[in-house]
């Protein structure tokens, strides 16, 4: 929580991320087009700014949810994952303009012709990943939570791939040269996150290890485990919660979220009190002591 940015912070980073780079459309020296043109290249713009800052927004990087709280983090994420795509939607239908109103068969003629266009591509490719991305994180509750966990980081990465290239070879403002900067230092930043996410994270996990001391039944599918750190302990506060993950599977996308059940006074071992409710937790009584675990935390600001 220290290390934290404030939420009104926050909230007016996102809002100049987002928002900025219409600013620098503005004062471009290219001749604006029409009215439904420029509004077209503000719902392109916007929404794929946002979409790359998603990724920054995901919840796992504690400078920003910890000042918030992961769960508000989490709701937001997904909040702005539908607003998004409705504005990335109507960004190839705002081109037709009053076409939609006058003549709508013209209309869809004009959208099957960029459909087609060769330099549009990777937009078209863009959107029919972002409708399955958003499509499966509605429907992830119907299957197994690591295929879907995979799939969506996966469709993530090839979404914003292809939004950065649209933007770089077909956007009417992006070649020049303060917008190009900010869709390649956006492009950059999603990188260094998922680096950062799978790579490092995963490298820290192994470095820290833990332990399975024990594991208690305190009621019908509900389990008491113990973990030991074999080098160094958690320092954290109480209401916070860790990601863990078990040997073979250390790194960060078969972690899972578990509150700490435990005092901070009571030493350097941890409780996590789980209860049987899917796929992972309903192993959790089969778990051996001196099982390896992996713990990526402490987060979480709920506490007093």
């Amino acid at each position: 929580m220290r290390r934290a940015v404030s939420p009104t912070v926050l909230a007016g980073i996102y809002l100049v991320v987002v928002l900025g780079p219409l600013g620098l459309v503005a004062a471009s020296a290219r001749t604006p087009l029409t009215p439904w043109i420029e509004a077209s290249v503000a719902l392109g713009i916007v929404s794929g700014i946002g979409f790359a800052v998603q990724f920054i927004t995901s919840g796992r990087l504690e400078i920003l949810s910890g000042g918030v709280g992961i769960d508000v983090t989490m709701a937001f994420h997904k909040w702005s994952a539908r607003l998004l795509l409705a504005l990335a939607l109507a960004h190839p239908l705002v081109l037709a303009g009053p076409a939609w109103f006058t003549d709508p068969a013209s209309a869809w003629q004009r959208m099957a012709l960029m459909m087609r266009a060769p330099n549009l591509q990777s937009g078209v490719e863009a959107m029919a990943l972002l409708v399955a991305m958003v499509a499966l994180a509605v429907l992830r509750g119907r299957m197994r939570y690591e295929f879907w966990r995979a799939v969506h980081g996966i469709l993530a990465v090839g979404v914003i791939a292809f939004i950065v290239h649209h933007a770089l070879a077909a956007g009417l403002y992006s070649a020049d040269g303060a917008l190009r900067l900010v869709w390649l230092g956006l492009g950059a930043a999603v990188f260094a996150t998922v680096v950062y996410l799978y790579l490092v994270r995963t490298i820290m996990l192994r470095r820290n290890p833990w332990q399975v001391a024990r594991v208690e039944p305190l009621a019908r599918g509900l389990w008491r485990v113990t973990l030991q750190p074999l080098r160094r302990a958690l320092d954290y506060r109480a209401g916070q919660f860790v990601w863990m993950s078990l040997a073979g599977r250390r790194i960060p996308l078969f972690d899972h979220p578990f509150s700490i059940a435990s005092s901070p006074r009571a030493g350097p071992a941890l409780d996590l009190v789980i209860k049987e409710a899917g796929d992972f937790t309903d192993r959790t009584g089969a778990l051996q002591p001196g099982t390896e675990v992996g713990l990526d935390g402490p987060h979480g600001s709920f506490v007093l």
